[in-house]
């Protein structure tokens, strides 16, 4: 690869040299075309003469083979994870699984382990795995102590959601990932419109399985209550995954229309709000669209809305900051950004846009 290298650098020199000639000792002015001609039908001839000879300070000398360089290190997921001790307090929450009748409940099954995942983050002591991380799993049936070795986690909680109108039973399961045997289970009915209670009461339960809260009580609420319109909710759920998969032709718009839907039943949905912001801004950037100037505009509606609303939540931040950059305000974007890591340290889309 040197000698190719070098070929291309000396040969462009040449093709500048004669041209500069050609110039100053008035030659024919087929002499750069010739020139050049002669430096393309080279280059094969040095491609192929790499592949046998190495060029460095030291002289050109025979390229060594296979079986005598040295070693490569390989890299797996397990292994760069085990490069630091597996925290005992430390948990995976992975996407549970949609056991409705009609199997249209994916996004709803989702929902509840990402809403579970974010009540969990709230215990300071407690290491959770990032959604991107733990979604990354959904669908592949792999081996939990796998998972819990690629992700360098303690424990796996993996759980499954049955609705059917408006009454929904959610069972979860706490895996010890070191050996794969369950260390607790518990199924849940409920209706819709207590949702939040029953995502807080399945936090609670495995902070109390794992022991956790040392000499401190429980919060007295883990899971954030989100909206009092179960429609609502539903909308914003349908939306969500929307908004993580980043299509501007396809899935943006479909998400905008569902957030503006939830935001319209309940007008208080703060963290609709912050979506809806979000989708607005990705959606120049991910098509090729007319409307950018709407959608920076109602963008920024949707992000003053929901800090007005709720300026304690993270991702409000993650849309202010949004905001913040579209404005060219990059100092205020980075700022704000910051204070959203902050609050939530393991939103790995969140470090992604900091970065």
């Amino acid at each position: 690869m040197q000698g190719v290298i070098a070929y291309a650098v000396a040969g462009w020199l040449v093709i500048q040299l004669a041209i500069a000639l050609e110039a100053a000792l008035e030659l024919p002015t087929y002499v750069d075309r010739w020139v050049t001609i002669a430096v393309i039908a080279g280059f094969p001839i040095a491609v192929i003469l790499s592949w046998f000879f190495d060029i460095s300070l030291d002289g050109i000398r025979l390229t060594p083979k296979a079986d005598k360089l040295d070693p490569q290190p390989v890299f797996t997921e397990a292994a760069l994870a085990n490069r630091a001790p597996t925290q005992k307090k430390s948990i995976a929450v992975l996407p549970f699984a949609d056991m409705s009748s009609s199997g249209d409940q994916e996004y709803f099954a989702d929902g509840m382990s990402e809403e579970i995942l974010n009540a969990l983050v709230k215990v300071t002591e407690l290491k959770v795995a990032g959604r991107t991380s733990s979604f990354a799993f959904k669908g592949r049936n792999e081996d939990l102590r796998k998972i819990g070795e690629t992700l360098n986690v303690a424990h796996v909680l993996e759980g499954s959601v049955r609705k059917q109108g408006d009454k929904v039973r959610i069972t979860a399961q706490l895996i010890q990932a070191s050996d794969g045997f369950h260390m607790w289970s518990e199924t849940y009915d409920g209706e819709l419109t207590d949702i939040f209670d029953l995502q807080d009461s399945i936090a609670k339960s495995i902070v109390e399985q794992m022991q956790i809260v040392l000499d401190t009580a429980l919060q007295p609420r883990l899971a954030t209550n989100l909206t009092s319109s179960p429609e609502a909710y539903e909308y914003f759920l349908r939306a969500r995954p929307l908004v993580h998969q980043m299509s501007g032709q396809d899935t943006l718009p479909k998400a905008v229309a569902l957030l503006e839907q939830a935001v319209g039943l309940d007008p208080n949905f703060a963290e609709a709000w912050a979506w809806l912001a979000d989708a607005h801004y990705s959606l120049p950037d991910q098509s090729v669209t007319r409307k950018a100037k709407h959608h920076f505009e109602s963008g920024r509606h949707a992000v003053a809305r929901s800090m007005e609303l709720d300026p304690d939540a993270p991702h409000v931040y993650h849309a202010a900051a949004y905001r913040a950059s579209v404005d060219g305000r990059v100092d205020q974007a980075v700022a704000m950004f910051h204070k959203g890591h902050q609050m939530d340290p393991s939103d790995a889309e969140m470090k992604v846009a900091y970065g």
